[in-house]
């Protein structure tokens, strides 16, 4: 009898583990979709304009906590307590330097802003944020050595609905300066799309499942799409760093059976060479428009307007597509009395001129707006420098407005205007903790930053061998960017998750192969 009553109480002891542990899933996946879709949500122009986006379209929040944020809290209030038990530290010795370093940053940082800056209720939020980041850093971890493949999936799937939702309001609400359709955001959801490149990658080469090879390999150019249309550079360099992978990926797929290996490699070459042809025809196309571009003499103003980044409409904008007599992009051909199939060619390669007018158009907003910019965050740099030396222990988060406001880059006017201390940053993770804690917020920084990197490259090399290398540099790179030119690497997730599936996913199959 009392072995029957033992045997019941374990029975139901287990059968209550595995209910708690799909609602710890459950919590860590819906906070990872949201997270990733509210990153690659569109970001309105005006207030007049964020009027007319559909409820779906929006972030959902609660005061200033995100709907995703409310998911990871709850994962907090019921499983939170493993954070102080000793165990728990000891299966999570791989990222234990990690935490403790978000930790201490998040804490010194928000110790320097509730003293000294003018705003202390805002920064106590972005210091809870970071707190919370490390206890994200934790979960995903701890979930990721069981079932990695899993997180990934959600990770993907969260930017791929984002992504969706922004190119659809992005033509359903038309931003058009001088003839260039802009996405609705830049910097924030072309970046989430560019690192999804990445994810996809990594989700191809975690899985076993065909489909979820499939979807993988199905959905990357949604996401190259999306991040070139974006029209970021910074978003255009990971991109670029992403492709590498998969470019890799391909050309290192190797099989087994004779016949499809034989067809795989005339695959592999056919691609190369047409790859080849068509980077020779898009630089030729690009050579004479730029050309007929040059001997323009309204190209002046088109690149006056261009170049002006705070311009919101298109007066004054030359029509390059009202006559075809007068339009220096385009070329008047008859071919009406052509073969279908040279009427079909004519079509396409008229199809592709336009996309290549319009490719070329954006890159003189970048190529007339590049000095401009760069200047501007080089201004960042002297400003941060100005700022420590005169305030070595930091001025907090929105302390940084008037801080940035008296330095002596600022008053020469070439630094970036700033416009009220509620927005004011020095956009860069990098110098916006190294402004908001002094020289020890500066080092707590880069030591988290490599910390991160070193539990990354562990997880991707672990998981797979010598391809993880190719994996880490190229991740490597972009968070690296991403630093420096953004400030939101460590108060979000979209260096914080990644680095924590990579190293569940590493943990996991070292332990595997011990």
């Amino acid at each position: 009898m009392t072995s029957t009553y033992a045997f019941n109480l374990n029975q139901n002891q287990i059968m209550q583990s595995g209910f708690m542990i799909k609602i710890e899933y459950f919590l860590i996946c819906t906070t990872l979709f949201f997270a990733a879709m509210y990153f690659c949500l569109p970001v309105p122009y005006s207030e007049e304009l964020a009027l007319l986006y559909p409820w779906w379209a929006e972030r959902i929040t609660f005061g200033n906590i995100q709907l995703y944020e409310v998911f990871s809290l709850l994962w907090i209030l019921l499983f939170g307590h493993k954070l102080v038990k000793r165990d728990f530290w000891i299966k999570h010795a791989l990222i234990k330097g990690s935490v403790v370093a978000l930790v201490l940053l998040a804490i010194w940082c928000g110790l320097v802003s509730v003293v000294t800056s003018p705003l202390p209720e805002l920064d106590v939020g972005r210091t809870f944020r970071l707190l919370h980041n490390a206890a994200l850093l934790c979960a995903v971890f701890y979930l990721s050595r069981k079932n990695h493949q899993l997180l990934l999936t959600c990770l993907v799937s969260g930017f791929l609905t984002g992504t969706i939702i922004n190119l659809f309001i992005s033509y359903q609400y038309p931003h058009v300066i001088c003839g260039v359709l802009l996405m609705a955001g830049q910097n924030t959801p072309g970046v989430a799309m560019a690192i999804a490149i990445h994810m996809c990658a990594w989700l191809f080469s975690a899985s076993q499942s065909p489909r979820a090879k499939t979807f993988s390999v199905f959905i990357l150019p949604i996401f190259v799409f999306g991040a070139v249309f974006s029209a970021s550079k910074l978003a255009w360099i990971i991109v670029c760093l992403g492709l590498i992978v998969w470019a890799y990926i391909f050309y290192k797929a190797d099989v087994n059976r004779k016949s499809i290996a034989r067809i795989l490699k005339l695959v592999k070459l056919g691609l190369g060479l047409f790859l080849i042809t068509f980077t020779i025809y898009i630089a030729f196309s690009s050579f004479k428009i730029m050309t007929a571009l040059e001997e323009n003499t309204e190209t002046q103003l088109l690149i006056a307007l261009e170049a002006n980044t705070e311009i919101q409409s298109t007066t004054g904008c030359p029509d390059y597509t009202s006559s075809k007599s007068t339009n220096p992009l385009t070329k008047a051909t008859s071919v009406e009395n052509a073969p279908p199939t040279i009427q079909s060619l004519n079509s396409l390669l008229t199809s592709l001129h336009k996309a290549n007018e319009h490719a070329i158009r954006i890159l003189i907003r970048k190529i007339h707006g590049l000095n401009v910019s760069n200047s501007i965050r080089l201004a960042y740099f002297s400003g941060t420098f100005e700022i420590i030396t005169k305030y070595p222990f930091g001025v907090g988060y929105s302390g940084f407005y008037e801080a940035m406001i008296s330095t002596d880059i600022y008053k020469s006017g070439k630094a970036a205007q700033e416009v009220s201390m509620y927005e004011a940053n020095p956009h860069s993770s990098f110098l916006w903790y190294a402004t908001a804690g002094g020289i020890i917020g500066g080092l707590l920084t880069i030591i988290s930053f490599y910390l991160l990197l070193k539990n990354i490259k562990f997880g991707l090399v672990s998981a797979l061998g010598i391809s993880g290398y190719v994996f880490f540099l190229t991740a490597a790179l972009s968070f690296l960017a991403i630093g420096l030119i953004v400030p939101y690497i460590f108060n979000s997730i979209i260096f914080i998750v990644p680095t924590a599936i990579a190293a569940g996913w590493g943990d996991q199959s070292h332990k595997r192969s011990t």
